[in-house]
């Protein structure tokens, strides 16, 4: 038995020593390939530089075979062509060698940043060593299927997502002349947190001063006036929108006349309004282009009907002119105190000011008239009537027959309609009504839809005669009511 045991643990061991000196000749073989492996790629590199050196060498025998032949005029102007062609030949040489080195591997890594942003993957793959130690065939399979995940779940779809962290920049240094040298930073994205945490950093004004700053490629040349550009140039001078206006542009006045109020024609209609204002949001963006107030004025004005629906253009005019005016002195007055301007909240603010100064309605500019009597007096002639509102629009419609105390009144929506005591409705050709202004004498001024005009909410009117004939019909006919016979 004893021997039996010392056969089997001498066969073992044997075993064992061979299975060891297998691994070490796999190894060396391992290690050997390696190093051929290597040196085979030393001596492709010696070989292709010895390619280059070569080539140039011989470029550069046939320069000078070529040299030889044509006989230099002056030994100075050889010698200076000459280290020309060699300052040529070693700045190409080194081009040559730089681009013949081993190029950097890119890995999965950076593969994959742009097909599938690092912030958008699970955790498990924001990890380099990670990402590297897959196939880029198994990485997009997995990003396919984490896409199909998030259908499922509902999350590709979703309306709010955390926005990711930007990188900081390192800025250069270099010039900046604001003409033809611009530096990188003039391109960079706006801030992208409130004004508040960085206002504080902004200058009150602008040294020194520019006035010819470019408006013709917003079309705003010859309309803004250079003393006013000079203005601008101190936030913390309050301006007015008379000064925007484009009749302005080439007035010099005088030291009074750069006040706010004196020596400056106001705009009256809303077509020169708009365009003061249009020209107030150029110079401002030229000068100071984190300035949010035009945006301001624009979403307020626009939130209330610019100015109030059915007032006249100097109603208008006036509520749009102190509006514009109290909010650039707010803004003059907060710039001194190093703080933002004024925001859309604090606009509509001033604007409800505005409005109960002039006597109107805070929220849509609407006269605030007191409601008419109902009912009248028959026999003294005063007639009857009431407040109505139609489409958004308020109108007091006052009317009497002298008689019956029966009132009649307009509803400015094209329509005419008699609320007499017969109750006769608007004229219709179809189920479109007819147009009142087209039967006026001045016609009809709004927008032209197919035979008819379309109004300031979208609907159509049809231009037809509304003339009543003996009947009692409406005549419908396509002509103006002035024609009629």
């Amino acid at each position: 038995m004893l021997q039996v045991r010392e056969e089997m643990v001498s066969s073992d061991s044997d075993e064992d020593e061979e299975f060891i000196r297998s691994l070490r000749k796999r190894r060396e073989a391992r290690a050997a390939r390696r190093e051929a492996a290597r040196a085979k790629s030393r001596k492709e590199e010696k070989r292709k530089k010895k390619v280059v050196v070569e080539s140039s060498s011989s470029e550069e025998m046939v320069l000078k075979k070529k040299k030889k032949k044509k006989a230099a005029p002056s030994s100075s102007s050889g010698s200076s062509e000459e280290e020309k062609i060699r300052q040529r030949d070693s700045k190409r040489r080194r081009m040559e060698m730089e681009s013949s080195s081993e190029e950097e591997e890119i890995d999965n890594w950076t593969k994959l940043a742009p097909l599938w942003p690092v912030e958008q993957r699970p955790k498990l793959l924001q990890c380099r060593a990670t990402v590297n130690s897959h196939s880029m065939k198994e990485l997009m399979k997995m990003e396919k299927m984490y896409r199909n995940q998030e259908k499922k779940m509902g999350k590709a779809d979703r309306l709010f997502a955390k926005d990711p962290v930007l990188p900081v920049v390192k800025v250069k240094s270099g010039k900046d002349d604001r003409r033809k040298e611009l530096h990188e930073s003039t391109f960079f994205r706006m801030p992208t947190v409130d004004p508040e945490e960085y206002w504080g950093q902004m200058p009150t004004s602008r040294e020194p001063i520019y006035r010819h700053i470019p408006l013709k490629h917003c079309g705003a040349e010859n309309a803004v006036n250079e003393l006013v550009v000079v203005r601008m140039h101190d936030r913390g001078t309050p301006v007015s929108l008379k000064m925007f206006h484009g009749k302005n542009y080439v007035k010099r006045p005088n030291a009074e006349a750069m006040s706010l109020d004196g020596g400056w024609e106001a705009p009256l209609k809303m077509r020169f309004i708009q365009e003061a204002l249009a020209n107030h949001a150029v110079v401002s963006r030229s000068l100071w282009p984190l300035d949010y107030t035009p945006e301001v004025i624009q979403r307020v004005l626009i939130r209330n009907n610019w100015g109030g629906v059915g007032e006249t253009d100097a109603v208008k005019a006036g509520l749009i002119t102190d509006f514009f005016d109290d909010l650039m002195t707010e803004n003059a007055d907060r710039s001194t105190r190093g703080k933002e301007p004024a925001d859309h909240r604090r606009g509509k603010e001033l604007w409800a000011d505005v409005c109960e100064r002039h006597g109107v309605s805070g929220t849509s500019g609407v006269p605030s008239r007191p409601a008419a009597a109902k009912g009248g007096d028959g026999n003294s002639g005063n007639g009857g009537g009431k407040q109505r509102q139609q489409q958004g629009r308020q109108w007091e419609n006052r009317g009497g027959n002298g008689g019956g105390g029966a009132g009649g009144g307009r509803q400015w929506d094209g329509r005419f309609q008699q609320n007499g005591a017969q109750g006769r409705t608007a004229a219709k050709v179809g189920s479109i009504f007819v147009c009142h202004r087209f039967n006026e004498p001045q016609g009809c001024g709004r927008p032209k839809q197919g035979q008819g005009c379309r109004g300031w909410n979208g609907q159509v009117f049809a231009h037809n005669c509304n003339a009543t004939k003996q009947n009692g019909e409406y005549c419908l006919e396509v002509h103006a009511k002035k024609d009629h016979n």
